[in-house]
């Protein structure tokens, strides 16, 4: 991630770095273990990671000393997630955990069947995440409590989506729902089946964006569900497109970086 021109991110070496936009090391910070898919996150000038030695770490974006650490019962591979000033984050201990941004203080702790390896999303007074045992939450904001839950049937790996009052999220084995926050009703589920999914859905201008492990980058209407096209590499599409007016940019691991044009342009 980028924030005011500094680039933070983190290495299996085990280590959070913090870089100059020409590439010079401002810092770096050393965990006890490899850091495999957590995204670093800052707000209010602490760069938030978790690392597989089971610990979420506060980091000074400034100097790169720790502030606080609070270890979990499992590695964390999933990124935190801020708001309001407090972190949401998962564990292979199979809990989501709320701690205070500030202190490292344990809010809440919300228990599931399985591991929770994707970044939280915060609508409301809601958190929305899913778990490998194959469920999809919706837990209250300030006491961690269930208001729903969905049974997809597959291991989720996808971190959710929120657009227009709607919750997306994508299972391991071919689907993308759309949610209502509210309820947990299906507005949609896709009818055109998907190879293993382990990217996250992305909504630009009513377009819901995935790409699966067979190497394609798939298109949905977000409102309907219509498969509106599919875009074929040569390896899984594990990333997320950044989408502009014009193109659609993301990779492949095919090794390749692709920037294709709108279909509707």
């Amino acid at each position: 991630m980028v924030d005011d021109g500094v680039v933070y991110v983190s290495s299996l070496d085990s280590t959070l770095y913090a870089l100059e936009t020409d590439g010079t090391k401002r810092w770096e910070f050393e965990t006890g273990d490899s850091i495999w898919s957590s995204h670093p996150t800052i707000d209010s000038g602490t760069v938030y990671v978790g690392s597989s030695d089971a610990h979420v770490y506060a980091v000074s974006a400034d100097t790169g000393t720790e502030q606080w650490a609070y270890e979990t019962d499992g590695g964390i591979f999933a990124g935190p997630t801020v708001h309001d000033g407090i972190v949401y984050v998962g564990s292979q201990d199979d809990s989501l955990y709320a701690l205070e941004g500030d202190t490292g203080e344990q809010v809440w702790e919300f228990s599931t069947e399985g591991h929770v390896d994707v970044e939280a999303a915060v609508s409301g007074n809601q958190v929305f995440v899913g778990s490998k045992d194959g469920r999809f939450y919706a837990i209250d904001r300030e006491d961690g409590s269930e208001n729903w839950s969905l049974d997809t049937g597959s291991k989720i790996n996808s971190a959710p989506t929120i657009w227009r009052d709607t919750v997306y999220v994508a299972t391991r084995f071919s689907s993308l729902y759309a949610l209502d926050p509210e309820t947990g009703g299906v507005n949609w589920a896709n009818e055109t089946p998907i190879s293993p999914i382990n990217a996250d859905p992305v909504i630009v201008d009513g377009v819901a964006y995935l790409g699966d492990r067979v190497g394609y980058l798939h298109a949905f209407d977000a409102k309907s569900g219509t498969h509106n096209w599919k875009f074929e590499t040569g390896n899984a599409v594990h990333s997320s497109p950044v989408v502009t007016d014009d193109t659609i940019y993301f990779g492949s691991n095919d090794t390749y970086i692709y920037a294709i044009e709108h279909p509707s342009k």
